[in-house]
């Protein structure tokens, strides 16, 4: 006699019946679930999905690379991807590198040159990128600790709602 017919539900899981090709579709079933059903710090904090700039910066990027891969939305979540992700190539990350390693600050030395004559005279002042000052160390070494634990906050709340899509067959 089968569960359903002593009135208990079947658990929750991937399908009995299938092999491998039902417990691939289940898979990527539920995580496409997960993708769609994901908290953020961006819907935590009421950022409207129209405001693409605060999704991209505080959006779940676990669940936009799960899009990218399993679909069903991959147009949006490449560009979201190529965009903001957890990886140091990305339209964000790039443009502050380029914009920190070009902006220079006077270090407060000067340069000097000297003529044919062997006259000493300041040329100029030395300047360094933002990126080699302290300032600019302190900034980076901060943005790498806030971006890691923004990962591990995605993570979780991916993994949250992989739960709960794996144990309520009804949400898709």
């Amino acid at each position: 006699m089968d569960s359903t017919a002593q009135g208990t539900k079947n658990p929750p899981g991937p399908p009995a019946t299938g092999g491998v090709s039902g417990a691939l579709k289940y898979a990527a079933d539920r995580n496409r679930c997960a993708a769609k059903y994901a908290e953020s710090i961006a819907s935590r904090n009421n950022v409207s999905r129209d405001n693409f700039i605060g999704q991209s910066l505080l959006g779940n990027d676990v669940a936009t690379i799960s899009q990218l891969a399993l679909g069903p939305n991959r147009s949006d979540a490449a560009l979201d991807t190529a965009f903001s992700n957890p990886t140091p190539v990305n339209a964000i990350a790039l443009t502050a590198k380029g914009v920190i390693d070009q902006v220079a600050v006077d270090t407060g030395r000067l340069a000097v040159s000297s003529n044919g004559a062997g006259t000493y005279f300041a040329s100029g002042s030395i300047l360094k990128p933002v990126a080699q000052t302290g300032i600019g160390k302190l900034a980076g070494g901060i943005v790498g600790v806030v971006s890691a634990a923004k990962g591990v906050f995605d993570i979780a709340l991916y993994f949250d709602a992989l739960i709960a899509c794996s144990q309520d067959p009804t949400l898709k």
